[in-house]
């Protein structure tokens, strides 16, 4: 080392870094410590802090120099490494970006992983093989085909001890240098996200959206988007193109307000056939923990031919009917209702009862205050904050009903009234499923989607959009 000159080894042990036109000092042992997964972050020195930092570097070299020299060629010196950017990428960069792409850390090595084949199909996807193959095509195409954002995340729900945790080790085990596991979302969409910058797996765990639309909005756009902006505390922010697959687990019925046109999830209901077994879950526990298990897995999804496999054609589960129908508001949510019961109710002098009590066979008239009144009845809050405008029901009900026509037709009393003929239940629901995009079987006890619907070749969003087209 005594014949190297310090400015030689002060250019190995630090680099420059220019970031929207502001000069950074980067110590490249923490870059070498983030790519091993030693450590979280890096600083981006400003020049007094970094200058410091390189001072303090030479001065414990076994060589005679001036150290405030040496850091002043060092900053003007062409030998200098210069990054011009920060990526998180599998595609090939230029040595002038700092990239903080790694892979999956297991070798894959031909073996069996039966036991948690089994684990995916008979507990998280419940034995629906059309999921599992998603689910299993989805896996091996984060490692075949990284640079390809699906622009889906998948969401898991159960109660607590069904297994969703464990698939979080699992990817852990895959991807252990680049998982990171988040119980406040804040980590993802929030002020400050540089985790995004180092990690390829985001698991979401109890990260609820419901209620909140915003933070919604945040996460749907760091699913989809090309690029996310990344805010680090006292640092530059930058861009980076994302590749990220997004995984979350909750507990709760409803994990987020779903947008009934969504494209995005992929929800899947857990079997609570294994909840709390310990016994079994040391099994799969121990598996994971198995080098030669997860090895074979990995050979054997690298070895999957995915030249028929559509990432974004993802199956519509009966869960995300279930999500969608439970993030219904409004006028939308009392027309659901008003659909599943074949009833119009409201409070008719002073006592609470039916508007019509036969069947809903035909189409009917309705003047437009009584579907307001019911519609109060049903929801104690639609008034709240502001009167119900008929316009904004009429709205409503033009895109949920569109056959409804609005029309005037004496009463009783021989007096005009304004309202709505109505077509038949039938029609309507079927109006209402092309309307929320989501075919439902209306003579279960639970409204579900019909089982001939499960196919893989099946593609729920573009159907409606059809049938939507054909009218």
């Amino acid at each position: 080392m005594n014949n190297i000159p310090a400015l030689t080894l002060a250019q190995q042990r630090f680099s420059l870094i220019n970031l929207s036109a502001e000069i950074r000092i980067v110590d490249n042992l923490e870059v070498a410590d983030v790519l091993a997964g030693k450590k979280d972050e890096i600083s981006l020195y400003k020049r007094t802090e970094g200058q410091l930092w390189m001072e303090r570097y030479i001065e414990t070299l076994p060589i005679n120099s001036k150290p405030k020299e040496v850091i002043k060629k060092f900053l003007v010196d062409p030998n200098t490494h210069t990054y011009d950017a920060i990526a998180f990428s599998p595609l090939t960069t230029p040595n002038t970006t700092l990239n903080y792409w790694t892979g999956p850390t297991t070798k894959p090595k031909q073996g069996n992983w039966k036991v948690i084949r089994s684990f995916l199909y008979e507990v998280i996807c419940d034995e629906d093989q059309a999921l599992y193959d998603y689910f299993i095509q989805f896996l091996a195409h984060m490692l075949k085909q990284p640079e390809e954002k699906p622009g889906i995340s998948i969401v898991m729900l159960s109660n607590s001890g069904c297994g969703k945790g464990t698939v979080f080790q699992l990817l852990n085990a895959i991807w252990s240098k680049t998982t990171l596991e988040v119980a406040d979302i804040n980590h993802v969409i929030g002020t400050f996200n540089a985790a995004l910058e180092k990690n390829y797996v985001i698991c979401m765990d109890e990260s609820l959206f419901k209620g909140d639309k915003a933070s919604m909005e945040r996460l749907k756009s760091a699913i989809t988007e090309p690029t996310i902006r990344v805010e680090q505390k006292y640092q530059p922010s930058r861009t980076i193109n994302s590749y990220h697959r997004f995984f979350a687990a909750s507990n709760s019925e409803h994990f987020a307000n779903i947008p009934i046109d969504d494209r995005r999830f992929v929800f899947i209901r857990v079997s609570d056939r294994k909840q709390q077994d310990l016994n079994y879950f040391n099994i799969i526990h121990k598996a994971i923990n198995d080098s030669s298990v997860i090895g074979a897995m990995v050979y054997d999804l690298f070895t999957m031919d995915l030249t028929k496999f559509n990432v974004r054609r993802r199956p519509f589960t009966k869960e995300h009917l279930k999500q969608r129908l439970q993030s219904l508001d409004g006028f939308e949510r009392f027309w659901f209702e008003v659909l599943e019961t074949g009833k119009f109710r409201s409070k008719s002098e002073g006592l609470y009862g039916s508007l019509y009590d036969s069947e809903w066979d035909d189409s009917i008239f309705l003047p437009t205050q009584t579907i307001i009144n019911c519609y109060t009845y049903y929801d104690k809050n639609a008034t709240r904050y502001e009167p119900i405008q008929t316009q904004k029901v009429a709205a409503v009900l033009t895109r949920i009903c569109p056959s409804a026509k609005s029309s005037r037709v004496k009463n009783t009393s021989g007096k005009q009234e304004r309202g709505y003929q109505l077509p038949n239940i039938n029609a309507a629901r079927k109006e209402f499923e092309l309307a929320i995009k989501s075919p439902i079987n209306w003579q279960s006890d639970t409204t579900e989607i019909p089982t001939d619907l499960f196919n893989e070749d099946y593609d729920v969003d573009h159907y409606c959009d059809l049938m939507r087209e054909c009218q």
